[in-house]
């Protein structure tokens, strides 16, 4: 921002602004300048007479190359500057040569010769139309008088266009796609204001808008070329998973990345691609069925004949990484999603919540309204998380054995608590809408409100990956900062964030593991709560029974260290854990042989004041079994040794600590029955075992 305002008032732009005006590289200069802020947009125009000098470049034509890019780029600053309010004079100065471009736009072919500027133009005409809607005082000098006569032109070329693509085989290119979603799209922001402007006729739009939404609409959807386009998100929208960024330029000079590592092409920006095109056009669908809601069940059995293909792109989408989420080029994806989740959500209930859930973290960091919408209507909305359309989940929601709480009371059961949870569903909305989106709004800036065009972290996703997680992270978190605060949330809001994301799709058993464990690490001893308690157990058998469970050699964003992690858990359980069999379960949970060995070593040779507390029996561990504590056999001496001293000195015994007992006790019977010659250090230790052994044959039975 200082840099910004630093060249707005620096001489050298006004040497560039008089002797390089006709460059299209100094109107850009001017735009990227500009969009930092209201108040360096105003003071340039101010200082320059920009106003009169980009209204000769708006009003003159394109006939070059040059003069196109030109062309272009008076626009696109057009449209910033209008973005903020400013220049409204050279709309109405221009409306009429507007208005004449726009219909010549709709009589010249534009499906193999799209034009270059039409884009543009629909930008600056968007903008146009948000002004006119804006209550502004003093108003707006764009009044919908200025505006009025976009809607037959506008209407004219959806309905040409659309009619032709009807007739296709073959996918237009990004060009025509991208002008006809820009056309689609200011159709619809011209839809929303007059439905709301004072003196519409509602009774006559409506009617006209039906007829505009069987004849027009409705065919397109209706059409091969509409299902080829659906089918063709398949390859080109979040699923192709081999492709990363390009890190060819520094930090310091960060690109758009339109090609990516091995010098491919963002998907967005492939001839295949039809995400821009269907963007605009489904906005046009929503906003239609928004404002004439009658015509939603016409839409909803029109849509049914495409559900199949969505059907297979969501469902390929909800089970997988999406590739590329944090990218600039990616945007019109995650805007697309939401469009087809709001109008195939009647078609796809069952689909529609893991849909939404994804989608939470695909969203940009402009689009705080989406993400509401989500919240309101999808996230926390109980059609999506009643009984009835949760049935399968929630019956898997039993546990096999129970593990007794330190309260004295009896633990209830999971569903009960997710049961009894779901009835405070709006509270839980308003948890993490506090937490995640302190600031959000469900709309977005009017002009007058716009302080800047430039987004902060623009490319990059509102919510972080883990977000379903915030409530207990954002707990964990608060015990490590040396400022004294009230908790973020309290415990109802633990248990009901907890039940909530037992309603979740299974999510990977790594990262689901480590996140569950700062409720143990958070302030109030929360796993002491029957309902907490009971809720925990859910999960952590849940996570255990996808595949071979948590994998703690992968690093997680957000955790420096598994292994500092892991020792914050045991120190925790060592001084509050009162020996609670399910706190032992979640720490015993890293001793398996197939997690690092670091774990292993660390518990049984530096924490031995934990081994004793820890009275988790072989069968509590359910659904894993001491066998997941005992293959391989253990290969390192520091371990085995610690093994042997914990079962002779009676640190672990049979009756008290069951599972570690097993578990010691097993390795060393393991090491002594192994027949084939050893080699150094492992043999050495050994024969010290049998040696001690046959000293003390009453040893013998403490391993048999």
């Amino acid at each position: 921002m200082g840099m910004a305002e630093g060249m707005a008032r620096h001489p050298m732009l006004s040497c560039v602004v008089a002797k390089h005006w006709d460059n299209p590289k100094s109107v850009k200069l001017v735009r990227v300048l500009a969009g930092w802020g209201r108040h360096i947009a105003h003071s340039i125009i101010l200082s320059h007479d920009l106003s009169w000098m980009l209204g000769q470049q708006l009003a003159a034509g394109s006939d070059s190359m040059q003069a196109t890019q030109l062309c272009v780029e008076a626009h696109r600053t057009w449209a910033l500057l209008l973005s903020y309010g400013i220049c409204q004079q050279l709309w109405v100065d221009l409306s009429q040569v507007t208005l004449t471009r726009l219909v010549t736009l709709y009589q010249r072919e534009q499906l193999e010769n799209t034009n270059f500027v039409g884009s543009w133009l629909l930008l600056v005409a968007t903008q146009a139309v948000s002004l006119a809607a804006e209550q502004s005082n003093p108003p707006n000098m764009v009044q919908w008088d200025q505006v009025v006569g976009l809607r037959d032109i506008m209407e004219n070329c959806v309905r040409k266009w659309l009619a032709q693509l009807g007739q296709r085989d073959q996918l237009v290119s990004p060009n025509f796609g991208q002008l006809l979603s820009m056309m689609a799209s200011c159709l619809a922001a011209y839809y929303r204001t007059l439905a709301n402007y004072d003196k519409c006729e509602l009774v006559k739009f409506l009617d006209e808008l039906e007829e505009f939404f069987t004849t027009v609409l409705l065919k397109f959807l209706s059409s091969t070329y509409y299902s080829t386009c659906l089918s063709s998100l398949l390859s080109s929208c979040y699923l192709a998973s081999s492709l990363s960024p390009s890190t060819r330029h520094p930090a310091s000079l960060p690109s758009v990345g339109a090609y990516l590592q091995g010098g491919t092409p963002h998907p967005l920006l492939t001839s295949q691609s039809q995400v821009i095109l269907l963007q605009g056009v489904l906005d046009l669908v929503q906003t239609v069925v928004s404002i004439h809601k009658k015509l939603q069940p016409v839409l909803t059995k029109t849509l049914s004949t495409t559900v199949p293909q969505v059907n297979a792109f969501l469902s390929k989408l909800v089970n997988c990484s999406p590739s590329l989420p944090s990218h600039w080029f990616s945007r019109p994806s995650s805007i697309l999603l939401h469009s087809l989740l709001q109008l195939y959500s009647p078609n796809l209930p069952s689909l529609s919540h893991p849909t939404a859930l994804t989608l939470a973290s695909l969203v940009h960091t402009q689009d705080s309204p989406i993400l509401i919408n989500l919240f309101n209507n999808f996230l926390f909305n109980p059609a999506f998380l009643s009984s009835d359309s949760l049935s399968t989940r929630l019956s898997s929601l039993s546990l096999t054995t129970s593990l007794p709480n330190m309260s004295g009371q009896p633990s209830p059961s999971p569903l009960s608590v997710v049961q009894a949870s779901l009835t405070h569903l709006p509270s839980i909305m308003s948890t993490y809408k506090q937490l995640l989106l302190p600031t959000g709004s469900s709309l977005h800036p009017t002009p007058t409100q716009r302080k800047s065009t430039t987004c902060r972290h623009s490319g990059e996703t509102l919510l972080p990956t883990d977000w379903p997680y915030f409530p207990l992270l954002s707990l964990y978190n608060s015990t490590q900062s040396t400022k004294t605060s009230p908790p973020p949330v309290s415990p109802d809001q633990i248990q009901w964030s907890i039940s909530w994301l037992t309603l979740l799709p299974p999510s990977l058993p790594t990262p689901r593991y480590l996140r569950l464990c700062t409720v143990f690490l958070s302030p109030g001893s929360l796993f002491l709560s029957p309902n907490i308690h009971s809720l925990l157990h859910s999960h952590l058998t849940s996570l255990l029974s996808q595949g071979s469970g948590p994998d703690l050699s992968l690093s997680l964003p957000g955790i420096s260290s598994n292994l500092d992690l892991y020792q914050q858990l045991v120190d925790q359980f060592t001084t509050e854990s009162y020996g609670d069999l399910l706190f032992s379960f979640y720490v015993v949970i890293p001793l398996a042989m197939s997690q690092p060995f670091a774990f292993r070593k660390t518990f049984w040779t530096e924490m031995t004041d934990t081994l004793s507390l820890i009275r988790l029996s072989p069968e509590q561990i359910a659904p894993w079994t001491v066998s997941r504590f005992l293959d391989p056999p253990e290969k390192e001496v520091s371990v085995l040794m610690a093994y042997f001293k914990s079962v002779v000195e009676g640190v672990v015994t049979r009756t008290r600590n069951g599972l570690l007992y097993s578990i010691a006790a097993g390795h060393i019977r393991e090491l002594l029955s192994h027949r084939e010659d050893m080699e150094g250090e492992l043999a050495r230790f050994k024969k010290f075992v049998e040696g001690e052994l046959r000293k003390n044959p009453q040893l013998e039975i403490l391993f048999s």
